[in-house]
C-alpha cells in the first residue's frame, strides 16, 4: 500500500453518506417514535474514527533481500544467485482501528510518500540498503535510523490530518441525519393528508 495515497477522504465521505442516504430511505417513518433518538442512533454507526499506531511497540529485524523480498542466508563470500541482495531492515509497527483508512489521502497533506504493508494489526515497512552483509557500517545504521524516524513521523503526521477531517465529519452527521429523518417524516405527514382527501370513506 502506498501509505495516504490510495484514495481521497472525502471519496470515503462521499461513499458514507450514500451508504446513509439509502438506509435513512429505507426507515419506516412511521415506526420512529423520536427522531432525536434515531438520528443519534445512525450517528453512532455512520461516524468515523481515525486508527493509531503504537510506537513503543515498534520492533525491526535486518534480513539479507532481493527486490522481491525473498530472504538469503548470509554468505560468507558475500555471494548470491541474483545482484540485487541488500541488507534490509523491516520495521513492524502495531496498529489498531480500520487497516483501509491508512490509505486515505487527507485535505492537508505532503509529498512524501512510504510503501507499507497493512493487514490486520500491523503495519511494516521495509528500508533497503546498498550493502551486502548484516554487519552495517555505521553510517548504514544511522540511514536506517534516520529513514525510520522519517517513516514514522510521517505516519503520524497523516494520521492527524486525518483525525482533523473526520472530527468535522463526525461533527457535520447528527444534524444533517436529523434534518433528513425530519423531512422525511414531513412527506410521510403530506401524503396522509393527500391520501385522506381523496377517501371520501374517512
Amino acid at each position: 500500500m502506498n501509505l495516504f495515497r490510495q484514495k481521497r477522504v472525502e471519496q470515503l465521505f462521499a461513499e458514507t453518506y450514500e451508504r446513509l442516504r439509502v438506509e435513512i430511505n429505507n426507515i419506516s417513518i412511521p415506526n420512529v417514535e423520536d427522531l432525536n433518538d434515531k438520528a443519534r442512533q445512525l450517528t453512532e454507526k455512520y461516524r468515523v474514527e481515525v486508527p493509531s499506531i503504537h510506537k513503543e511497540g515498534i520492533t525491526s529485524s535486518l534480513n539479507l533481500e532481493d527486490s522481491d523480498e525473498h530472504i538469503y542466508k548470509e554468505n560468507a563470500y558475500a555471494s548470491y544467485p541474483r545482484k540485487d541482495v541488500v541488507a534490509t531492515a523491516t520495521f513492524t509497527v502495531p496498529i489498531t482501528g480500520n487497516e483501509d483508512f491508512f490509505g486515505l489521502l487527507p485535505t492537508m497533506y505532503s509529498q512524501n510518500s512510504f510503501l507499507a504493508l497493512v493487514s490486520g494489526e500491523s503495519l511494516k515497512f521495509k528500508i533497503r540498503t546498498g550493502y551486502v552483509r548484516l554487519e552495517l557500517s555505521e553510517e548504514w545504521k544511522e540511514f536506517i535510523k534516520k529513514t525510520s524516524i522519517n517513516a514514522v513521523e510521517f505516519i503520524e503526521t497523516n494520521l492527524k490530518n486525518l483525525a482533523t477531517d473526520f472530527d468535522k465529519f463526525n461533527i457535520g452527521l447528527f444534524p444533517e441525519i436529523l434534518q433528513a429523518l425530519e423531512e422525511r417524516k414531513k412527506d410521510w405527514i403530506k401524503k396522509k393528508e393527500i391520501d385522506r382527501d381523496i377517501n371520501p370513506f374517512k
